[in-house]
């Protein structure tokens, strides 16, 4: 970390940072800035909970562009119906924002809504590789990336 920015450089195949101990499985929301700084692919993989199990918000994902939740019933943020196209540029910072309630997952990129997820009738997933970001952190695939300004808020249900 340099300056308040954690970097993440790019790997082969990804490179994360996870929070260790207990993580608010409901009724939070978690805010950060986030760039790409290199690559083309996700430069935030957002794993967290969900009641008794984990997702991951995708930015700019499958080689740049998708944004979305892997898994949503078993499918992936390209698949499901949270995925939508986002062009991002390089070097600029993206203000994201994870809200996580009973009835639903809320996620925005600049203050625009870009995920509206219910919560009931679905299952949530992560992919195997994302295992050692649990319960919260955040990964790059084959891409640079940099964090800053990480917060945590706990709300009611």
């Amino acid at each position: 970390m340099a300056g308040g920015v954690v970097h993440l450089e790019a790997g082969d195949d990804q490179t994360g940072i996870a929070r260790a101990g207990e993580f608010p499985t409901t009724n939070y929301e978690v805010a950060l800035d986030a760039m790409r700084a290199g690559g083309r692919d996700f430069f935030c993989g957002m794993t967290f909970p969900v009641g008794s199990s984990h997702c991951t918000w995708i930015v700019d994902g499958w080689g740049g562009t998708v944004v979305g939740l892997s898994n949503v019933d078993g499918y992936s943020a390209s698949e499901n119906a949270t995925a939508r196209t986002i062009t991002f540029e390089s070097n600029r910072w993206y203000h994201l924002t994870l809200r996580v309630t009973d009835e639903r997952i809320e996620a925005f990129i600049d203050g625009q809504k870009v995920v509206d997820q219910q919560r009931g009738g679905h299952t949530f997933g992560i992919w195997l590789e994302v295992e050692p970001r649990r319960p919260f952190g955040v990964a790059t695939w084959h891409t640079g990336g940099a964090l800053r300004d990480v917060t945590l808020r706990r709300g009611e249900g």
